[in-house]
């Protein structure tokens, strides 16, 4: 039997009031971007970075007592009416910031602290926010409108060079573990992780992540495709939040917003986008009624977000399959995954960890396990002494005993998939 959410209303909120909530969401959370200057290729070096610097910053985290560094590419902008500072979000690779205790941002000579919003392994991208100063955000572009030979420019701190230019062309598009990526004659070097490939408009084409040391210029960007849908996602996580602050008693939201992302980021995403567009139709619709009946349509669609979306992680692209064709809680056979565990204090690679899950016998690895919707726990080591939780929706893995259970952290990617 389904789960009835206990709704509720702070007062009566019209359709009215909530497009108000909304509008000040967006106003807090989503700025405009720069266009264009010209609709026409420049393909000029120095106008690009003259255009396009001034939004790649320089990341750096704190791991103990190392300091990293990555790049960082600013994409929007707004304002936070709360505090009243200019507060800008920032694209960049998940491993730059993987394991840090700390995220701090240089713009321009000057340094700002960075709170990681968001970070999604498999597609090695992450979202910051930062607050205190105002740079125009880049223009982001599909990258379906690239064509293979044209010249491209990626933007970077490499080896802690700020903002180093280098050029080239598009010289393929490529899958690689199942992530559309940009391959580039642009050089690139340890630094420029996390920095932008641009296009000879200045617009965002990719994130530079990765290359491939055995061979020439052989250099790799993440889709840009991936960054219009994070910040996609991630607006609607909030925008949606904000809503169920509105109707939904906190307790009775299990789920993390991270996982709210993860849902409208995955392939599944667009039934994800499909419920967002419901709810905003429903919003509309009681718009035209009275205060009462707009907000009980309003209240039976929040319900029917939730049920749906506590049907989804199970069916997710990182999730453990947990049900049959059925439907059933029951799920014959066995999954096997591998999970890339890390030291969570450090980010320091620890080891490979397979996992073998059979739902039919609650056991993992041959070993008695427990297994609900939303969690697998099972021991490691022979002494028992350590064990493994695994998010049955992001799969994130922890690993630690019980004075410390998260000493490790990882991911874990059904085996045959794409796994960074």
């Amino acid at each position: 039997m389904r789960k009835k959410y206990q709704l509720f209303g702070k007062g009566f909120l019209t359709a009215t009031a909530i497009r108000l909530i909304i509008s000040i969401f967006f106003s807090i959370f989503c700025g405009t971007t720069i266009a264009a200057e010209s609709s026409k290729p420049e393909g000029d070096a120095t106008k690009i970075y003259k255009k396009v610097s001034p939004s790649v910053v320089l990341v750096k985290t704190s791991l103990q007592d190392k300091l990293l560094q990555g790049s960082g590419v600013i994409f929007r902008s707004g304002k936070n009416n709360k505090t009243g500072l200019a507060i800008s979000w920032i694209v960049t690779n998940a491993h730059v910031i993987n394991g840090a205790r700390s995220v701090e941002i240089n713009v321009e000579g000057s340094k700002f602290a960075a709170s990681v919003e968001y970070e999604n392994f498999n597609l090695d991208l992450a979202l910051l926010s930062a607050e205190g100063f105002s740079v125009a955000p880049i223009k982001v572009i599909g990258s379906k409108d690239l064509v293979i030979g044209q010249r491209v420019f990626a933007i970077g701190s490499p080896l802690g060079l700020v903002n180093s230019i280098s050029d080239g062309i598009v010289s393929g598009m490529r899958l690689h573990k199942g992530v559309q990526v940009v391959q580039t004659t642009a050089p690139i070097s340890s630094g420029n992780s996390g920095g932008g490939l641009f296009d000879s408009e200045g617009q965002l084409v990719g994130i530079t992540t990765f290359k491939i040391e055995k061979g020439e210029n052989l250099n790799f960007a993440v889709s840009s495709d991936y960054v219009i849908a994070l910040m996609d996602a991630y607006s609607a996580t909030k925008t949606i939040l904000i809503l169920m602050d509105s109707f939904v008693a906190r307790s009775e939201w299990k789920s993390r917003p991270s996982d709210l992302t993860d849902w409208l980021m995955t392939t599944r995403s667009s039934d994800g986008k499909l419920m967002y567009q419901y709810f905003n139709d429903k919003i509309d619709y009681a718009s035209t009624l009275d205060e009462k009946r707009s907000f009980d349509v309003i209240r039976q669609a929040m319900n029917h977000l939730l049920e749906r979306y506590e049907e989804v992680p199970p069916q997710s692209v990182n999730s453990i399959p947990v049900e049959s064709n059925q439907g059933s809680s029951k799920a014959s056979g066995t999954t096997k995954l591998n999970c890339t565990m890390f030291r969570a204090d450090t980010g320091v690679f620890q080891f490979d960890l397979p996992v073998s899950i059979s739902i039919e016998t609650s056991k993992v690895n041959n070993k008695p396990a427990i297994i609900t919707p939303d969690e697998i726990v099972f021991p490691l080591g022979s002494d028992n002494k350590y064990f493994v939780r695994i998010d049955r929706f992001s799969g994130n893995a922890y690993s630690g005993d019980k004075a410390e259970p998260n000493l490790l952290r990882g991911k874990c990617s059904i085996v045959g998939d794409r796994k960074f």
